[in-house]
C-alpha cells in the first residue's frame, strides 16, 4: 500500500514530470495520463503493449479497473515491490508516454 509520499517517490524516476491531484495523485505528460495512485493506495502505471507483456511475465497480469472500468493500457504494481524496479517501470510508463498523441487539457 502506498501512500502520496511514496507514490511521489517513485514518480521522481520519470523526469520533469511533478505529480498532480489533491483527491487522487497522477503523473501525465502531454495531457496523457500514465501513472496515478488508486484509492485502495496501489500505484498504476500505463504500459505500452510490449512492456506489458513483460511486467505480466514477470509480476503477474492483474487488471486495473476503476469506476467499473477495466483499464486495458494499466498495470498494478504488486503490494511489496522494491522500490528500484518500481521506479524502473515508472520510467518505462513515462518512456511510453512520450511516444502519445498529445492531447488538450482542462484547466480551472
Amino acid at each position: 500500500m502506498a501512500d502520496r509520499a511514496a507514490f511521489a517517490a517513485i514518480m521522481a524516476a520519470a523526469p520533469g514530470v511533478a505529480v498532480k491531484g489533491k483527491a487522487m495523485p497522477y503523473a501525465a505528460l502531454n495531457g496523457n495520463m500514465f501513472a496515478f495512485l488508486a484509492p485502495e493506495g496501489r500505484i498504476c502505471l500505463r504500459l505500452s503493449d510490449t512492456d506489458r507483456t513483460s511486467f505480466a511475465s514477470e509480476h503477474g497480469a492483474e487488471p486495473v479497473i476503476q469506476h467499473g472500468a477495466v483499464l486495458k493500457s494499466y498495470v498494478l504494481l504488486p503490494e511489496g515491490m522494491d522500490p528500484e524496479a518500481a521506479r524502473g517501470w515508472a520510467r518505462r510508463a513515462h518512456d511510453h508516454a512520450v511516444t502519445l498523441k498529445p492531447k488538450a487539457t482542462r484547466r480551472g
